[in-house]
């Protein structure tokens, strides 16, 4: 009976590890990174979107910030801020890049990726209108 329990408890540590892989695997998936991108950008939440970003995606989210900063307080104070409102429909992975398509306020559109270090993050970049269209 005791080697029964020590098979037991052995069975049940190495069910919470694989468990615990396949969820932190999710939040290194491209479609986690671009939902938790795409949410907290739609927020204006430009520090916490960053996390999510390439150095040229952390850029850009730093000028709009910027931008959104010179802005006169009563003008930014009024800036409503819509409900996060995104689905992500589809990721095609192709080795170290990712195109992620998604719906965010009614329109379709879609995300680039790269794997850097082993950790997938949204790469926008400056030639593209993308980032004028979050």
């Amino acid at each position: 009976m005791h080697q029964k329990s020590k098979y037991f408890a052995f069975l049940i540590i190495f069910l919470i590890l694989l468990s615990s892989c396949r969820i932190s695997q999710k939040k290194n998936s491209p479609e986690y990174v671009s939902y938790q991108f795409l949410s907290h950008f739609q927020q204006m939440e430009f520090d916490e979107a960053a996390k999510y970003g390439t150095e040229n995606t952390k850029m850009l989210i730093m000028f709009f910030k910027n931008i959104i900063g010179m802005m006169p307080p009563e003008k930014r104070d009024s800036i409503q801020i819509p409900e996060a409102n995104v689905e992500i429909k589809k990721c095609y992975v192709y080795e170290n890049s990712a195109k992620c398509t998604y719906i965010a306020n009614e329109k379709t559109d879609t995300l680039d990726l790269l794997k850097i270090e082993g950790k997938w993050l949204v790469d926008l970049k400056k030639e593209s209108k993308k980032a004028e269209k979050l």
